[in-house]
């Protein structure tokens, strides 16, 4: 019996010095992916490679290679969809304005996304420039007119300065803090490199609503909702269309315009954090408001102008009546305009903003 003891002892003692080794296998191993992935981070970031930034990241070279520009639109979809510089300055001229435009708006970007190509003109400009900015970023929620499975993103903006921007997101929707938290959390793995040891490794890439076509650096970065790509523009025309009998009734208008017309001062602090990230980069910022019919951009716009009423901004909300909602020919979906919409939107930011040029407001 004491031989048996014996043997089962030195078995146990040699588990645990196997076990030992494991647990320092592990370690070692788990320290050498987080070097690696540190290491393959900081190489991409300095060479300016950000594979899976989609959209965000072609508007960040188009800000390279756009030449000198007076006037910079920052935004989401909206803004990518119903903002063309070409007619934007046009106006301006005929107006007797001068200035040359950019649109550096990307579908599907968050308000963390906005803050980093703020950062980045900011960073890459003279000071002085003119900063034209949404309200807000895109939320999950609000998406009712892309397929699903579409959701955009990039892992450019996952740092932890932008937690802030985050939370303020949250708050003005009354949502828990959990996602800050989440944001948090792939921050960290971002600021680790993790996702740069992931594409080394193949891992699969995501899937964004919208490519970088050639005709986005030809159009100054815009780019038109006929000229998505077709398997969304035709899933989000056609869902528009669906709804149209429940968008034409009057209460439907009647609920937006109360949205956008009660006053809401806890909306107000996404525009408000936005403008301050314009002012901090030395560079003069501009609300603009266009017309959505779901989504909280312009509300926050709206709320953050009533607390600021010095800000300048171009108001085009859909109480504005810039174009008739919900005329297919102008709308192509709840809150992008068609072509023919966008250039009547294009015309009059560029009016908008020749006025406030000429009466100091910029």
């Amino acid at each position: 019996m004491s031989s048996q003891i014996d043997i089962d002892a030195d078995a146990a003692r040699w588990a645990l010095r196997g076990g030992g080794a494991r647990r320092r296998f592990l370690l070692l191993t788990l320290a050498a992916l987080l070097l690696a992935g540190l290491a393959l981070g900081r190489l991409a970031d300095a060479m300016g490679w950000h594979r899976d930034g989609g959209l965000l990241d072609a508007k960040l070279a188009l800000l390279r290679q756009a030449g000198p520009a007076e006037i910079y639109f920052v935004g989401t979809s909206h803004v990518l969809r119903d903002v063309d510089p070409a007619l934007v300055d046009a106006a301006l001229a005929d107006a007797g304005c001068q200035g040359r435009s950019v649109n550096l708006a990307s579908g599907g970007a968050k308000i963390q996304d906005i803050a980093l190509v703020i950062d980045a003109i900011a960073g890459q400009q003279p000071p002085g420039r003119i900063v034209v900015t949404e309200g807000d970023g895109f939320r999950i929620e609000e998406l009712d007119d892309g397929p699903p499975g579409s959701q955009v993103g990039s892992t450019a903006s996952l740092r932890p300065g932008y937690l802030p921007l985050v939370i303020a997101a949250l708050e003005i929707r009354g949502q828990p803090r959990l996602e800050a938290a989440a944001f948090l959390a792939a921050a960290l793995r971002h600021a680790l490199g993790w996702h740069r040891l992931y594409e080394a490794l193949g891992a699969p890439g995501r899937v964004y609503v919208e490519t970088a076509p050639p005709l986005l650096f030809t159009q100054r970065g815009f780019l038109a909702s006929e000229q998505d790509e077709p398997q969304f523009r035709n899933y989000r025309r056609a869902r528009f269309l669906e709804r149209l009998p429940q968008l034409a009734t009057p209460e439907a208008l009647a609920s937006a315009y109360a949205d956008l017309r009660t006053p809401a001062p806890e909306k107000a602090e996404t525009a408000l954090a936005l403008v301050r990230r314009i002012e901090a980069g030395g560079n003069r910022p501009v609300l603009l408001l266009l017309p959505q019919f779901d989504g909280m951009a312009a509300i926050a716009a709206r709320n953050a102008l009533r607390l600021r009423p010095e800000l300048p901004a171009v108001d085009l909300a859909l109480d504005q009546e810039a174009l008739p909602f919900p005329d297919p020919a102008f709308f192509f979906d709840t809150n992008h305009a068609t072509l023919k919409g966008a250039r009547i939107l294009s015309r009059q930011v560029g009016l908008g903003l020749c006025l406030l040029m000429k009466s100091g407001g910029l």
